[in-house]
């Protein structure tokens, strides 16, 4: 939260008329409270959060399913990330993949950029911002299903992360 709130900062001082829209659960909005203090932040129920992704212009998000639900409903985004460094060093250990992003590992490629750890930070984040127009989700949104507007894209993304195991 410090990091994205920072992000946004200096996003809203060279764009004035830019809003931010959160999406949090109840139980976590006292911590975005006291990262986001001093800016206007709209906070979205979990379950208005597809609507919300349709009509964004970008987001910025940590990484898992909601990474999956940003690409079906087409958002342009990034994902940071940053955890204690000693949880990071055993996920490195235990875990073997070359991304953390979910769509970046069924792709085998960056579509996604990802700023984790020592890039979880707002200059590397801001600079990752200026390709995120350039994003073809097309072919994902295609493999996770992302044309069908009957399934809730959760289910889609769990489908996806069902179908690895």
């Amino acid at each position: 939260a410090p990091v994205f709130a920072d992000v946004f900062r200096r996003l809203k001082a060279n764009h004035q008329s830019l809003n931010a829209s959160i999406v949090a659960l109840p139980h976590v909005r006292d911590i975005i409270d006291d990262a986001f203090k001093g800016i206007n932040v709209r906070f979205i129920h979990p379950e208005d959060r597809y609507k919300e992704f349709q009509t964004a212009g970008f987001a910025l998000a940590t990484s898992g399913t909601v990474g999956l639900e940003l690409a079906v409903a087409g958002c342009p985004h990034i994902v940071g990330y940053k955890m204690n460094p000693l949880t990071y060093v055993i996920g490195k250990i235990l875990v073997n993949t070359k991304y953390a992003h979910l769509v970046n590992i069924m792709e085998n490629k960056m579509v996604i950029p990802e700023f984790i750890q020592g890039r979880c930070n707002a200059d590397d984040i801001l600079k990752g911002l200026d390709g995120l127009n350039k994003q073809d989700l097309t072919n994902v949104r295609a493999k996770l299903g992302g044309f069908d507007t009957k399934t809730p894209p959760s289910i889609q993304a769990a489908n996806f992360v069902l179908s690895f195991l």
